[in-house]
């Protein structure tokens, strides 16, 4: 049912490898064959799962890929490049602004649907000795190229279209799992409200912040 990893994809092993098996899967074929568990399974798939999928123990996928933290980094990057690829994708014929925001989330809400399972995966698994910083990493990883196509794009300065950029992440990745919790609205709907939101913000906004000192602060300190 699951990927089979061909001999042509495994290397003999070497010395200071694990023994129990005389092939070593490549990277690829493991996160080929974790995808397709977690696809059909959930979230609740463990690297023994994927060691048993391909037909090894479990130090040979550590030596593959890493630890389990490893393995969530390589799949959350297969995931992101689709996410940034559908994006680019979606805009490439440069449309008006307002219509490229409309694509932009379009682009993402259909990515993310299409591996539910894989987005819930690596969200979860985000935590770990430092999740916050785990958790910017992830978003890292979609903003900065966001960040970049909408000073591309618009007439924005880049730090503005840093802070868009990484508050419609966040608001894309809540309001999807909100809606896999509990739909409340159909998916066409709900792209629509928050391309409603996102433009009723940036379409009007042109004016910087003054952040010039005009006289004693009248903040109590406590």
């Amino acid at each position: 049912k699951f990927p089979v990893v061909p001999t042509a994809y495994a290397s003999r092993r070497r010395p200071g490898r694990p023994t129990g098996s005389g092939l070593l899967v490549g990277s690829p074929q493991v996160l080929d064959v974790a995808e397709a568990l977690i696809a059909e399974r959930g979230t609740e798939v463990t690297v023994d799962d994927i060691a048993h999928a391909c037909g090894v123990t479990k130090p040979i996928i550590y030596r593959t890929v890493g630890d389990k933290a490893a393995l969530v980094d390589a799949l959350a990057e297969r995931l992101v490049e689709r996410l940034n690829r559908a994006v680019m994708t979606a805009v490439a014929d440069r449309p008006t602004e307002r219509d490229m925001w409309a694509r932009i989330i379009e682009a993402y809400l259909d990515t993310v649907d299409a591996h539910r399972h894989l987005f819930i995966f690596v969200t979860a698994a985000a935590g770990g000795a430092d999740p916050v910083g785990r958790t910017l990493a992830l978003a890292d990883r979609s903003a900065r190229p966001m960040a970049a196509l909408l000073a591309a794009h618009s007439a924005s300065d880049p730090e503005r279209c840093r802070t868009w950029a990484y508050g419609v992440i966040g608001m894309l990745h809540f309001s999807t799992l909100d809606r896999w919790r509990q739909p409340v609205a159909s998916r066409p709907q709900m792209a629509h409200d928050l391309t409603e939101l996102v433009w009723s913000g940036v379409g009007g906004s042109t004016a910087t912040i003054d952040t010039t000192p005009t006289g004693p602060s009248t903040t109590k300190e406590y």
